[in-house]
């Protein structure tokens, strides 16, 4: 979608928010995950969908604005799917190295990988290195920490919504030091019912 004079893609926002939110359930810290977009309009777009409440603490920041930096995480929305003309900001090499080479720890992009080939030789050769490496998938593969055997396969924001907690759709049901169960569905953070005040 044309957001005034940039753009903005609103599955990529919806996906990136609810990773986003995903990573957070795991354990990992706000202030180590970075959402880049190389569009103004996305910026605005991801803001919309990532409300402080929950998010405060996660950096997201045009690539432009994160020269030199880095972070343990780094979620990039490539916006463009649009077939038509070039593929813009996108076939900027120095923008592209910044975009790529920001991540400790992990890196997760979504974008239109098919267009991006066949508009720049940069990207083609990008994308059949990752290809090669198994890097490249229409869904991310998500396995529960608690039970591995489940797994769940992401490829929009409702897809996460069967990972309310980070885990699976298994009940916890962990006898607490009260003697009453745990009311929520799997969790990776605190299995130990630390910080869980109990329902009944």
């Amino acid at each position: 979608t044309k957001e005034g004079k940039s753009k903005s893609n609103k599955h990529e926002a919806k996906f990136m928010a609810a990773l986003c939110r995903y990573f957070i359930l795991q354990g990992y810290k706000r202030e180590q995950i970075t959402v880049l977009t190389a569009y103004t309009g996305q910026l605005f777009q991801l803001k919309s969908e990532m409300p402080k409440d929950f998010f405060s603490g996660v950096r997201v920041c045009a690539v432009d604005n994160f020269q030199g930096e880095e972070n343990d995480i780094i979620l990039l929305s490539l916006v463009r799917s649009n077939e038509e003309g070039n593929i813009g900001f996108l076939q900027i090499e120095n923008r592209v190295c910044v975009a790529l080479s920001r991540a400790k720890k992990g890196f997760f992009c979504i974008g239109n990988i098919s267009l991006l080939e066949t508009k720049s030789d940069l990207w083609k050769g990008i994308v059949n290195n990752m290809r090669q490496r198994g890097n490249v998938g229409d869904e991310l593969v998500l396995a529960c920490p608690n039970h591995p055997q489940n797994v769940t396969h992401a490829s929009c924001a409702a897809d996460f919504k069967k990972v309310p907690n980070g885990g699976c759709s298994v009940p916890c049901a962990t006898r607490l030091d009260c003697g009453h169960v745990c009311h929520m569905l799997c969790h990776p953070i605190d299995p130990e019912h630390k910080e869980y005040e109990c329902q009944k």
